[in-house]
């Protein structure tokens, strides 16, 4: 029965361990490696003050409580959501190295306000630019606190989903994206920080073509805020469209950096 306290809990080895909801899990840390995985659910409560991951996988359930102050991804490490749940990490200090991801690729919309609303037009779908040769789907959400979850496109193609990070201290190295799969638009990544460093990428990107019996055009971008106190972050922040030879061309999405310093 919960909770359960442990001093050091680790997963190596390929370890595969899924949690029951409503469980909480108290230890001084935990280490996730050698390509092990973690799996959260609903209603718990992680009190866990250092999480660290070297080549390990965390799915989050969207709905858990991370009770964590240092959070730490080497190796090829990646933390992501399930589908339509807003990947959420409030932890004061986060550490994204070279080679590792805080990922919501595909998690938004099968469908969505920017989804494509006559089926002749063969479009892409749109959310913080429009998808290609998608006239009639509106643009959505804020630019500066985005949250929304990108839209589907064709075949059953899924948005981006949903980032929301608030740190005292961000280190980026590696990939913190939402991308939408292909024919979908990216999703949303809003990160609140007051210190900013590394040269990884912020990333919100609408998917590409689809190329079947028709050529399905590309998503539009999505939707990318990062609020910070102050910045040495020298990388790459991005919310592209996409290009098609015959899908037509996808317009970029919102980028915005804001120095709340100010």
């Amino acid at each position: 029965d919960s909770p359960f306290d442990f001093n050091k809990i680790i997963l190596t080895d390929g370890a595969k361990v899924e949690t029951e909801k409503e469980v909480d899990i108290t230890a001084d840390d935990l280490l996730i490696e050698k390509s092990s995985k973690l799996g959260l659910s609903k209603d718990q409560n992680i009190n866990i003050p250092v999480i660290s991951l070297d080549s390990g996988l965390v799915t989050l359930s969207g709905e858990e409580t991370l009770n964590t102050d240092t959070l730490t991804l080497i190796g090829s490490s990646v933390i992501d959501v399930l589908v339509e749940k807003i990947l959420t990490l409030s932890i004061p200090n986060i550490d994204v190295g070279v080679g590792s991801s805080i990922v919501a690729n595909g998690k938004g919309y099968v469908d969505g306000p920017g989804a494509q609303i006559s089926p002749e037009d063969y479009a892409g779908a749109s959310y913080g630019g429009a998808g290609a040769r998608n006239t009639l789907s509106p643009l959505y959400g804020r630019e500066t606190e985005p949250v929304d979850f990108g839209s589907g496109g064709q075949n059953n193609f899924r948005g981006g989903g949903a980032i929301r990070i608030v740190t005292d201290t961000l280190t980026n190295n590696g990939t913190i994206s939402a991308h939408g799969d292909s024919t979908s638009s990216g999703g949303s990544v809003y990160v609140t920080t007051e210190s900013l460093s590394g040269d990884g990428v912020f990333s919100a990107n609408g998917g590409g073509s689809f190329f079947g019996s028709i050529v399905y055009g590309p998503g539009g971008g999505g939707r990318v805020a990062i609020h910070y106190g102050e910045s040495s972050f020298t990388g790459q922040t991005l919310a592209n469209g996409a290009n098609s030879n015959g899908g037509g061309n996808s317009q970029i999405g919102t980028v915005k950096l804001i120095d709340i310093s100010i």
